[in-house]
C-alpha cells in the first residue's frame, strides 16, 4: 500500500524551498531582463503571460549572442549528435578483459545513442545549456514514454525548487506545473480534482481553456515500493486559503526507479545549494554596456538632430525637415544649436568595444572560437598554438567534472535503466550473473577528451624521450612495460573497447608469432646446412676430378720417360 502524504506539510516545505530560493530569484530575474529575455518564471501561483524575446533593457545584445557562442561550443564539444560522447566500462577491471561481455557493454553504449537521437533529447539539451550557463542551475525531466523510450522536459529558472543532502545532491524537488481544468481531469481523472476544477469543467466555463490551475509535483526520497526508491506526489495549489483548506488529498501518487529531474549547478559557494555561472559575472560588464551604448546613441541623435534655440516669435514657423525652409525676420534672428558638445566617438568605441571583450571572455568565447584572438598577433608555431588552446580548455576543466558528477551520469544512468526494464538491451552474458556487472560512464566528448589528453600528452613525452635514449643504450627498453602503457593511453583516449585486444589474444597472436619466428629460423637453418652440405661435396667431387686428372699426367710422363 502506498504511503499517505499530507498535503498541507507538502505545501510547507515547498514554501520553505520558495523562501530558499528567493536569495537568488532578484539576480535571476535581472540576468533575464538583460541577457535571456523570457527565460525565468518569477509569479508565485500564476502562470506568467505571454514571453517576450525582447527587453526594453536590451540595447546592445552581445551578452544572448555570447551566450549562444558558449552553448553552441558546449553542445558540440560534449554532447554532439555526430559524435560519441560517452562510452561505458566496467567497474570490475576482469570483466574488462573479457571480450564477451566487453562487446556486450559496447552494443548496450549503441542502443542508448540510437535512443537518445530517436528522443528529443539534443534539442532540449542545447536549452539546458543556456539555463546552466545564464542562471547557474538548471534542471531537466528525463521520463519514459511509450513511442521513443525517453521523453525529456526543460525547466527553466523558477519552475523548480529543492533540497539537497549530505552528497549535494538533490533530495526533495518540487516542480510548478499550470494546467487548465480539461488538462486535469485528463490526467488525473475527475475523482481526483477539487471541487474548484470541477466546477469549472462542468459548468464549461468560457474562461476554461484560458484559466489555469497551479499543479506542485515534490519528488521525495521514499520508496515507493520495493523497487521504486523515488515517490512523486501531485497537489493542487487553491486560489485562496479558505480553497487551500479543502484540498486534503493529492491528485495522484506515482513512483521512480531514479531520480527523475537531475540538476547541475555551474559552480556554488560555501553551502549554498544554487549555483551561479557566466550569467552573473557578466552581469556588471553587462549593465554598463547597456549605459554607455545608450549614451553613444543619444549623442549621435543630438549630433544628427541637435538641440535649437530660436527666437520666440518663430514658434511653429521652423522647418526642420530635409528641404523645409525657415524664414528669418531680422537679421539677427536665426537658428542654432543650444550648445556646442564634444563627443569623443572613437574614444567611447574603443571603450564599449573592451567591455564587448570582457562580456566574450566571461562566457569563454575565446575557447570556443580560434579567431577570437588579436588578428595582428604574428603568426606562432603550430605547438605553441596547441598549448594556448590547451590552456583555454583548462578553464573549462571544473565546468566539465561538475557536470559529469551531477548531470550526465544520472542522465545516462536512468536511460541505461529504462531501456534494460523496456527490454530493448542485448541479452546480458551469463558470467556477469556471477561477478559484478556494476560499470562506469566515462565521458569521450571533445571537451572532456580535450582536458584527458593532458595527462596523455605526459605518456607520449616519456615514451618519445624513451626511444632518444635506446640510440644510446638499447637495453633502457627493458625498463617500460610497453602493454601497460598502451592499455592507459587507450583508457584516456575513450578510444571504443573493441580496439583493444584481450590479454588472451593479444598472447595467442604473439605465441603465434613467435612460434612462426621459429619455423622462419628453423626453414633458414636447414637451407644454410643444405647450402653448406651441397658444397662439400662440390668441393669434393673437384677434389677427386683433380686427383684423378692429377694421376693420369703422372702415368702418361711415367710411360713418356721408358
Amino acid at each position: 500500500m502506498a504511503k499517505t502524504y499530507d498535503i498541507g506539510k507538502l505545501l510547507t516545505e515547498y514554501m520553505d524551498a520558495r523562501a530558499e530560493r528567493s536569495e537568488w530569484e532578484a539576480e535571476a530575474k535581472t540576468i533575464s531582463d538583460y541577457i535571456v529575455p523570457g527565460r525565468g518564471i518569477y509569479q508565485l501561483f500564476s502562470k506568467p503571460r505571454k514571453r517576450k524575446l525582447t527587453s526594453s533593457m536590451v540595447i546592445n545584445p552581445r551578452a544572448n549572442s555570447a551566450l549562444q557562442v558558449l552553448t553552441s561550443g558546449m553542445q558540440a564539444g560534449l554532447t554532439s549528435p555526430s559524435r560519441p560522447w560517452f562510452s561505458l566500462r566496467f567497474t570490475d577491471p576482469r570483466l574488462n578483459k573479457n571480450l564477451v561481455v566487453k562487446q556486450w557493454l559496447y552494443e548496450c553504449e549503441k542502443a542508448i545513442y540510437m535512443s537518445l537521437a530517436q528522443s528529443n533529447f539534443y534539442q532540449i539539451v542545447h536549452s539546458f545549456y543556456t539555463e546552466y550557463a545564464a542562471f547557474g542551475t538548471a534542471s531537466m525531466y528525463v521520463g519514459e514514454d511509450s513511442v521513443t523510450p525517453f521523453r525529456f522536459e526543460l525547466l527553466t529558472f523558477g519552475e523548480f525548487a529543492f533540497f539537497v543532502d549530505a552528497t549535494h545532491r538533490p533530495s526533495k524537488y518540487f516542480r510548478t506545473i499550470f494546467m487548465t481544468p480539461a488538462q486535469l481531469i485528463e490526467k488525473f481523472g475527475i475523482d481526483n480534482v477539487s471541487q474548484a476544477v470541477k466546477d469549472l469543467y462542468t459548468e464549461k466555463s468560457p474562461k476554461l481553456n484560458t484559466t489555469y490551475i497551479t499543479v506542485i509535483k515534490a519528488v521525495c526520497p521514499d520508496k515507493y515500493n520495493s523497487k521504486m526508491n523515488f515517490t512523486a506526489v501531485y497537489f493542487e495549489i487553491a486560489k485562496s486559503q479558505q480553497d487551500q483548506s479543502k484540498i486534503d488529498k493529492p491528485l495522484q501518487i506515482k513512483g521512480y526507479y531514479e531520480f527523475p529531474y537531475p540538476l547541475a549547478r555551474w559552480e556554488t559557494i560555501g553551502s549554498d545549494i544554487y549555483g551561479i555561472g557566466p550569467g552573473a559575472a557578466a552581469l556588471p560588464d553587462v549593465k554598463r554596456l547597456q549605459e554607455m551604448e545608450k549614451s553613444f546613441l543619444m549623442a549621435t541623435h543630438k549630433e544628427v538632430d541637435p538641440p535649437l534655440q530660436a527666437p520666440a516669435r518663430m514658434r511653429n514657423k521652423i522647418k526642420s525637415l530635409p528641404g523645409g525652409i525657415s524664414y528669418n525676420t531680422g537679421p539677427n534672428e536665426k537658428v542654432e544649436k543650444l550648445y556646442e558638445g564634444k563627443f569623443d566617438y572613437v574614444g567611447v568605441s574603443h571603450a564599449i568595444e573592451r567591455v564587448e571583450q570582457r562580456i566574450d571572455k566571461c562566457f569563454y568565447n575565446d575557447v570556443f572560437i580560434t579567431s577570437a584572438r588579436d588578428p595582428n598577433a604574428s603568426p606562432l608555431k603550430a605547438r605553441e598554438v596547441d598549448v594556448r588552446e590547451d590552456e583555454k580548455i583548462i578553464r573549462l576543466g571544473p565546468v566539465v567534472e561538475r557536470l559529469y558528477y551531477e548531470f550526465f551520469q544520472p542522465v545516462i544512468e536512468r536511460c541505461f535503466n529504462i531501456l534494460d526494464r523496456k527490454e530493448l538491451l542485448p541479452a546480458k552474458p551469463p558470467i556477469l550473473q556471477q561477478m559484478n556487472g556494476d560499470y562506469d560512464i566515462v565521458l569521450t566528448s571533445p571537451l572532456a577528451q580535450a582536458q584527458k589528453m593532458m595527462s596523455a600528452s605526459g605518456i607520449q613525452n616519456f615514451l618519445t624521450f624513451v626511444g632518444q635514449a635506446m640510440q644510446y643504450a638499447p637495453d633502457v627498453v627493458d625498463m617500460v612495460d610497453v602493454d601497460k602503457s598502451v592499455e592507459e593511453f587507450h583508457d584516456i583516449s575513450g578510444a571504443p573497447a573493441s580496439m583493444l585486444r584481450t590479454p588472451e589474444d593479444t598472447l595467442k597472436i604473439r605465441e603465434a608469432k613467435q612460434k612462426a619466428m621459429q619455423e622462419q629460423k628453423a626453414k633458414e637453418e636447414a637451407a644454410a646446412m643444405s647450402q653448406v652440405g651441397g658444397q662439400e661435396v662440390v668441393a669434393r667431387s673437384q677434389a677427386t676430378k683433380n686427383y684423378a686428372d692429377a694421376s693420369a699426367t703422372s702415368a702418361e710422363a711415367f710411360l713418356g720417360g721408358m
